[in-house]
C-alpha cells in the first residue's frame, strides 16, 4: 500500500524532496492531528488542514524556507553530526542501518522521511542530536519530547514497522553520556489511536479539496446537497 520514493537519502532537504512533501502529511507536522476538539476548536490543527488543502489545489509549498542564523547553525550541528549517532547505534546494536528518501503512502497524501530503517523497514531510527539541556534532560529522565513521539508514531503508521528506536546523541558529553538509545514499540507509543485521528483528519482534507473542486467547476450546490446528504442518512 505504500511506496519508498526510489531516490537517494542525500535527496533530503532538496527541491525535489521538498516537492515531493507537498500536501502531504508528514512526521515533521502531524503533531495537531491527535490535539482533542472535543471542547474547543484547535487554531493549529485548522492551520494544518488549511496548509494541506492550499498545497494539494495549487501544488505549491505554504512552507516558508526561512530560518534564523541560530536556528540554521543548530540544523547544520544536527546534520553535521547525525553520521556520527549512526555509526555509534550500529557499533552499540550490531545492526545496519539503511537510509532513505521519502516514504509516500500511495493514495493517502500521507507519508515520512525516517532517519533509519532496519531490515525490509522491520524497525525504524529516529536520531536526535538535541543541545545540551535536552540531551540531560533525556539522560536523567528519559524524556522524549511530545513531538518527537508523534513523528515515531506517524512513521510506525506509514510504514507499518514492528518498532522505532529514538537516540539521542551529543558529542559534547563524556563518552559514556554521548549516546542514549531507547526502543519503543507501536502499543508504547499508540500507533493504533495515532492512526485512527490521523484517518480522520485526512478525510477532513479530503473532503474540503473536494470543496475547491467543485467551486472551481461551479458546481458546489450539487456537492453541498450530496454531503448533507451523507451526513443526514449516514
Amino acid at each position: 500500500d505504500w511506496s519508498s520514493d526510489v531516490c537517494s537519502s542525500d535527496l533530503q532537504g532538496s527541491e525535489a524532496w521538498l516537492q515531493m512533501r507537498v500536501g502531504v502529511l508528514t512526521g515533521s507536522r502531524c503533531a495537531p492531528v491527535l490535539v482533542d476538539e472535543s471542547k474547543k476548536p484547535s487554531a493549529t490543527k485548522a492551520n494544518l488542514l488549511t496548509e494541506l488543502v492550499v498545497e494539494r489545489c495549487t501544488g505549491q509549498t505554504t512552507k516558508a524556507q526561512t530560518f534564523t542564523a541560530a536556528t540554521e547553525a543548530v540544523m547544520a550541528q544536527g546534520l553535521e553530526r547525525e553520521p556520527d549517532a549512526i555509526r555509534r547505534f550500529e557499533s552499540e546494536t550490531l545492526q545496519v542501518v539503511k537510509r532513505v528518501g521519502f516514504v509516500y503512502w500511495v493514495g493517502k497524501f500521507a507519508g515520512c522521511s525516517p532517519d533509519g530503517v532496519l531490515g525490509d523497514f522491520d524497525e525504524l531510527l529516529s536520531i536526535k542530536c538535541r543541545d545540551l539541556k535536552a540531551h540531560y534532560e533525556h539522560i536523567r529522565k528519559g524524556t522524549i519530547p511530545a513531538d518527537a513521539r508523534r513523528q515515531m508514531a506517524h512513521e510506525l503508521w506509514i510504514t507499518g514497522a514492528t518498532k522505532h528506536h529514538y537516540v539521542s546523541f551529543n558529542p559534547s558529553f563524556e563518552r559514556k553520556l554521548q549516546y542514549a538509545h531507547v526502543e519503543l514499540t507501536r502499543a508504547e507509543l499508540d500507533v493504533d489511536a495515532y492512526a485512527r485521528a490521523a484517518e480522520q483528519f485526512l478525510r477532513e482534507v479530503d473532503t474540503e479539496v473536494k470543496v475547491m473542486q467543485q467551486l472551481a467547476a461551479g458546481s458546489l450546490a450539487t456537492f453541498t446537497a450530496a454531503v448533507s446528504g451523507e451526513v443526514t442518512h449516514g
